[in-house]
């Protein structure tokens, strides 16, 4: 065992391999190794943190001067959380020590032409490229160092864009906000102006969005906050930008907290006449400027409120086919509210409706406005979804004490902002939760600690409370060792082939197509048709069936297991759920359909054998050919009409029926109160909301329940569920067929596959989502 303190300097995968890791993780802890020994620092305080740093490698050059770029290379390469980007093995960390060695020799040169500059030139008064970051029509950029701290140098082409760079300078050095740049010199670099900045921050927000989709909830309210924040001050003192996008909005890291937050640079067009009306950049730019002649604030408040629409969709606002000039036709835009997440959709789609307005009189009047009223849209998030407002109050185990396996997790009273982070690794459900790495948790960029928090007591509880379930129990036959002993094999065949026939596994030549269409779930009358037998024969064969399962040890903790599910999900299922509950707790090795059968037929038989007690504790139910079975007793241990039960539950079904044909899909809230209307039987039982859907879609004919709760037909096309999952895919950064099928199926998992590409392209095009192949 590794003591806790040494778990800083190893590779993140180092004890979960144990002896089966390569020689990366080798150069992982001489990259931790050499970290400390050049910085005099420890790689991390906690595991947790050196899993975080893992992500982008440990930087020499983010807590000591002078670093060669070689050597940052090196320490940095080494300790990627990555394995397949980090060196495979020492040689490789050799080859690279021998780079840094080769740069010692070179030394600096001196150069004074920034167009040619790279890493480690030196530019006159003291500063050293570190990294060229791009270049525009008027000016280079690029990450300096100058007594010992790292600064952005943004320097003219030529000489002939001097006068811009010391417009812009001006502009800048009058700004004083965290969340705009500020000016730290102004100096001269051969014949050019160059101007020192602060660091915006790295990625810029637009690199982001590109690469990782729309940001966490946490992220969005807090840099959209940043953004209005920093438009604001700029409108205060009377200061235009005239080109807020977000590829000049960096992200950078405050000291002390290490919160991620916006800050807003490129004041280069700050001082652009008031009559040009095209400076700026197409999509941000307000299409209406023209009706007003000249530029105003409503022209910064617009593109600030494209910015803030494409960080919670990844898309532009759309007006008519979204291909026309919108000032060129009559429509306002189209603000899809399933474009945003669920828990601010109402409330952001009427602020963008209000941010969009053609006519900038019906808009905000200033930009504190339009903050109050970003701030008013997540004040009721976690309220409206937990009953509190701080995610410091959630007790994830009380949660996870009510839980059931097929619970959505946007059912169970999770704060919004832990259920959106567990949503985009991929679990909707409870059984999802149950499948997650922990470290993913604090891999996922853009999510705040105390919504990390949560969700991870959330994981952890969720995996105590379901730990019988998800381990392996040796003790207890798998599904596949059970059917073995459900078939009395002997002399007795006209017994083995009722037996067989009745718990659905007789062969074609043994009983007729009808009975075998029913599967384990033939009515007798059925099967004893196929048979040739007469009713009497049927009831004797039936009763020596049930004394023979009753008696067979294996089928009474199957029984139990029966009993145990219908506690936990409210007294009643029908006998697809037991199926599959039964396989969730014993497993099986066969191939989907056939597992399904050999459960389908073990839930049979226990529930036979439980018909020949007398004190049956469950009782299975036919209405209208669905068959449903339900608890004697309720959650008091009282006794109760199991019967009544199970015909409210197949109620419940034809109700869904009727809801699911409803499009788009009624929202939760609505579901629930339609189902609520469906009279309960007296003393019967309570059913939480969640477990109510799924019941009713459960006893039904044709409807299915949605990752949100929503009720939809099962076999929903294709197209259909590509447009109601919109919002999910606009998360995507770059688009792959699989990805695209996946969020889809989270969202709606028993609608129609999603066909491959080029007709998924046709699809995507009719659903008006643009994305990146």
């Amino acid at each position: 065992l590794v003591p806790d303190p040494a778990q800083i300097y190893l590779a993140p995968e180092a004890l979960r391999l144990g002896d089966e890791a390569d020689s990366s993780v080798d150069a992982f802890s001489f990259g931790t190794v050499s970290y400390l020994i050049l910085t005099g620092r420890e790689p991390a305080a906690t595991h947790q943190e050196l899993l975080e740093r893992a992500q982008t490698g440990l930087s020499l050059t983010a807590v000591i001067d002078g670093v060669p770029d070689s050597l940052e290379l090196l320490v940095q390469a080494a300790t990627l959380g990555d394995v397949s980007a980090r060196p495979a093995s020492m040689a490789d960390v050799l080859a690279l020590l021998d780079d840094v060695d080769d740069e010692f020799e070179r030394g600096p040169e001196e150069i004074a032409d920034p167009a040619t500059a790279t890493t480690g030139d030196e530019l006159g008064s003291g500063i050293t490229v570190v990294e060229r970051l791009g270049a525009g029509a008027t000016a280079y950029a690029m990450l300096v160092e100058r007594d010992g701290v790292e600064r952005v140098l943004k320097v003219a082409r030529s000489s002939e864009h001097n006068d811009r760079l010391r417009d812009e300078g001006e502009v800048v050095n009058q700004l004083s906000h965290s969340c705009l740049v500020r000016l730290w010199d102004m100096v001269e670099v051969g014949d050019r102006v160059g101007l020192l900045l602060s660091n915006a921050g790295t990625p810029t927000l637009g690199a982001l969005l590109r690469e990782t989709g729309r940001p966490h909830l946490d992220m969005l309210e807090r840099w959209g906050s940043d953004l209005l924040e920093a438009v604001g001050y700029l409108e205060s003192m009377g200061i235009p930008h005239r080109d807020i996008k977000p590829d000049n909005l960096g992200i950078a890291e405050r000291p002390g907290n290490r919160e991620r937050h916006l800050v807003l640079f490129d004041f280069s067009l700050a001082r652009a006449p008031a009559d040009n009306i095209r400076a700026g950049t197409t999509g941000y730019l307000d299409p209406f400027l023209s009706s007003r002649g000249t530029w105003d604030l409503h022209a910064d408040r617009w593109s600030t409120a494209v910015t803030l629409y494409q960080m919670a969709t990844s898309e532009l606002p759309r007006f008519g086919d979204g291909r026309s000039e919108p000032a060129a036709i009559d429509s306002e835009a189209e603000i899809d509210e399933h474009s945003f997440d669920v828990s601010v959709a109402p409330q952001l789609t009427a602020f963008f409706r209000k941010a969009f307005r053609r006519s900038a009189a019906e808009r905000f009047d200033t930009t504190e406005e339009m903050l109050r009223a970003w701030r008013e849209a997540f004040e009721q998030v976690d309220v409206s979804t937990t009953g509190h407002d701080d995610e410091a109050e959630f007790d994830a185990a009380q949660v996870a004490a009510r839980a059931s396996l097929d619970d959505p997790i946007v059912a169970l009273g999770v704060p919004a902002r832990a259920s959106e982070l567990l949503e985009r690794l991929g679990a909707s459900k409870v059984r999802d939760v149950l499948k997650l790495d922990v470290v993913d948790l604090s891999r996922t960029s853009g999510v705040g600690n105390q919504t990390r928090r949560v969700a991870r007591d959330l994981v952890r509880a969720l995996r105590e409370r379901f730990a019988d379930q998800i381990a392996v129990n040796d003790e207890s036959l798998s599904v596949d060792l059970l059917v073995q002993k459900l078939i009395p094999r002997g002399p007795d065949k006209k017994q083995e082939r009722f037996c067989e026939a009745i718990l659905g596994l007789a062969q074609a030549t043994l009983v007729d197509d009808a009975t075998s269409s029913d599967g384990a779930w033939a009515p007798l009358s059925t099967v004893a048709e196929g048979l040739g037998l007469t009713p009497d024969d049927a009831a004797g064969a039936i009763d020596v069936a049930r004394g023979r399962w009753l008696r067979t040890p294996a089928l009474t903790t199957v029984r139990q297991d029966i009993e145990t599910a219908l506690a936990s999900e409210g007294g009643v299922l029908t006998v697809d759920e037991l199926a599959t509950a039964l396989l969730a707790r014993r497993g099986s090795a066969r191939s989907s359909d056939e597992r399904l059968l050999n459960a389908a037929a073990v839930v049979r038989a226990a529930l036979e054998a439980e018909t020949g007690r007398k004190d049956a504790r469950f009782v299975l139910h036919r209405h209208s050919g669905r068959p449903i079975v339900a608890s004697t007793v309720n959650e008091f241990d009282e006794p109760i009409d199991g019967i009544a039960v199970a015909a409210y539950a197949a109620v419940l079904g034809e109700r869904a029926d009727a809801l699911a044909e409803t499009d788009p899909p009624l929202p939760p809230a609505r579901v629930v109160e339609e189902l609520r209307s469906v009279s309960a039987p007296e003393g019967g039982i309570t059913l939480p909301d969640s477990r109510l859907v799924r019941l009713a879609a459960a006893a039904s004919a044709h409807a299915a329940v949605s990752g949100r709760l929503e009720l939809y037909p099962r076999g929903l096309s294709a197209g259909r569920a590509l447009t109601l999952a919109r919002g999910a895919l606009l998360a995507l950064g770059q688009a792959l067929p699989d990805a695209i099928a996946r969020r889809v199926a989270s969202r709606f998992p028993d609608a129609e596959p999603l066909p491959g590409r080029p007709e998924l392209d046709r699809l995507l095009q009719a659903a008006g989502v643009e994305l990146v192949w």
